[in-house]
């Protein structure tokens, strides 16, 4: 006992005089109010007034959330307890009048009802929280190492990144460090951990399941492994925490972190097979890569942070859409998914693509901008919308499958993954666009910015068969099962009993014919409406590539006669040409 008490003085002692300015302390009303208290104790103050805010986005999702709807009952006061005076400056921003005081308590009340990989949920079960909408800062000191105390109920485990710093408190070197490090907190958490090449990997697991956690750690050390073997000894983390909410409805959602990942991923609480992981393994193998690509190889656009507002950068496609190349690229690296499980992931891509009339009018590097815009939603013009992550991943494809063959196969698009973070974070630096080009010149000898011209800043459509076929691969046309979009030229959405139209494509017989967004489905002139496999039933309906509709329009019927419909319909396959030889 007494060598006990000795090792533990001098870390009270240091924490003594070594406490950091700013400090959280983190304390709970009923569950069933989900209200999380705040204490926020900011020492060195400025004199006269001093400001205080709320983030108003996270990093990983470029849009603007404005947290502060969630937050209550904002006070400030003297470290003594006397009330100083504090008044709301913006939507994120309060400004305190606290004269010659340089310690200030300011506290708040946090409504945490959201259950996503962003977020901030707090009920009887667990306590969950993402620092990036939770806490305060405080402007121009947003390095400054921070302390936090959680009052979470007695024998709850905690699983977080954060560094511990005494019984339920941790420090974080930075704010940027405690935003960006999610905790969960619960009785029911379980525990896994791997290791390879001496880093240690944490597998939380919140939410019940069947499935085996045994199995689930098995794969995420084949994916490690196969991580790791990719960066080739260039690791930015010591320790990496999967963090897991497994629910009973369909999610797939993560959040990269610098030494974790939030993941909330369903349905995963009832699977067929307890030891197979494989809808985890996707979304798991995208954070895991963002470890690298977007928390330690950073775009110029994105450093350092600002909270406060938009932050703007047109390389979203290359952060999102180049993570999703890789993240499928190692899973079937590792043996998780087969060969041909990798390459139907492009095949439902390449035709996606291809029935997005958004790709005609959008580049990925406008749409990374529009990010801002639509915060993610399918609000707007669906016409013209394009996704950075499907669209870019595809462009990476396109690139691979060039630098293959500008290189008869010995340089790969990893190559270029590995050298932009030997030239930048390895040497303290951020990337700019440009900096993608000039890597790819010194991998392939070929000046790559007429293909930025026209894929990433314009709109040429893909070269899908061209780089198939340079590479030594074929993409067929192969017969699909007609859907509204191929026959029509229009969605449809289940609205309780109705189908609703969703989307009219230009130029498509639906927009010909005069259907209108919004139009609802009353049936053909012979047959009633299905509940279920509309597009079966619009394909039944044909005659002589014409279809009769009935609509609804602001309560009214109109007949629609949609004529010159497309009846030959497919899908892609790939496949390697028979002479060749060369690895994947």
């Amino acid at each position: 006992m007494k060598r006990l008490i000795f090792l533990l003085f001098p870390l009270f002692a240091m924490s003594l005089s070594a406490q950091p300015a700013i400090q959280y302390t983190m304390d709970f009303r009923e569950p069933n109010s989900h209200l999380i208290d705040i204490t926020m104790t900011i020492r060195n103050a400025l004199p006269g007034t001093q400001q205080v805010a709320l983030p108003a986005w996270r990093p990983g999702r470029y849009a603007i959330q404005n947290y502060s709807r969630l937050v209550q009952e904002v006070r400030a006061a003297s470290e003594t307890g006397l009330p100083l005076p504090i008044r709301k400056l913006n939507k994120d921003t309060w400004e305190i009048s606290n004269g010659n005081v340089s310690a200030i308590t300011v506290t708040y009340s946090f409504y945490a009802t959201i259950l996503d990989a962003g977020s901030t949920f707090y009920n009887d079960q667990e306590i969950y929280f993402n620092g990036s909408n939770l806490f305060m800062y405080v402007p121009g000191r947003l390095n400054e190492p921070v302390f936090l105390k959680i009052n979470h109920p007695d024998g709850w485990q905690t699983a977080t990144a954060l560094k511990p710093a005494g019984p339920k408190s941790f420090t974080a070197a930075s704010f940027h460090e405690l935003a960006d490090s999610p905790t969960i907190i619960s009785p029911t958490l379980q525990h896994r951990k791997v290791t390879v090449d001496s880093i240690n990997f944490h597998i939380w697991i919140q939410g019940e399941t069947n499935g085996n956690p045994d199995a689930l750690a098995e794969g995420i050390r084949k994916m490690a492994r196969t991580h790791l073997d990719f960066w080739q000894g260039v690791v930015p983390f010591t320790d990496f925490h999967f963090l897991y909410h497994l629910v009973d409805y369909r999610s797939g959602h993560g959040v990269e972190h610098a030494k974790s990942t939030s993941m909330v991923l369903g349905p995963l609480t009832n699977l067929p097979d307890p030891d197979d992981w494989k809808r985890a393994y996707p979304t798991t193998s995208h954070e895991l890569f963002h470890a690298w690509h977007v928390k330690y190889l950073v775009p110029a656009d994105l450093e350092p942070y600002d909270y406060s507002k938009e932050q703007y950068t047109n390389l979203i496609w290359f952060l999102e859409g180049f993570t999703s190349y890789f993240d499928i690229y190692l899973n079937h690296k590792a043996g998780l998914i087969t060969e041909a499980e990798y390459w139907e992931e492009f095949e439902r891509l390449i035709r996606q693509s291809e029935l997005n009339p958004g790709t005609a009018v959008t580049s990925i590097a406008d749409a990374s901008y529009d990010a801002w815009l639509y915060g993610y939603s399918s609000d707007g013009n669906k016409n013209r919308m394009v996704t950075f992550y499907s669209q870019g991943e595809l462009f990476a494809l396109l690139l691979d499958l060039d630098i293959r063959k500008e290189t008869n196969h010995q340089k790969t698009l990893g190559d270029l993954m590995r050298w932009l973070v030997a030239e930048f974070p390895v040497k303290g630096r951020f990337y700019q666009e440009s900096d993608l080009l000039n890597g790819l010149k010194l991998l392939t000898g070929k000046s790559y910015a007429p293909w930025f011209a026209d894929y990433v800043h314009g709109t040429k459509p893909f070269p899908f068969q061209q780089a198939f076929d340079s590479a030594g691969y074929e993409l067929i046309k192969v017969p699909a099962d007609p859907v509204s979009r191929t026959l029509l030229g229009a969605d449809f959405k289940r609205v309780d009993e109705d189908w609703v139209v969703d989307q009219v494509l230009p130029d498509s017989p639906a927009m010909k014919a005069g259907l209108f967004l919004g139009d609802k489905l009353s049936g053909s002139v012979f047959h009633p409406l299905p509940d279920k496999n509309l597009d079966a039933w619009l394909a039944g309906n044909l005659s002589d590539s014409t279809l009769t509709l009935e609509v609804k329009r602001r309560g009214k019927p109109v007949k629609l006669v949609l004529s010159g419909l497309n009846t030959t319909h497919y899908t892609y396959k790939i496949q390697k040409k028979t002479n060749h030889t060369s690895p994947w």
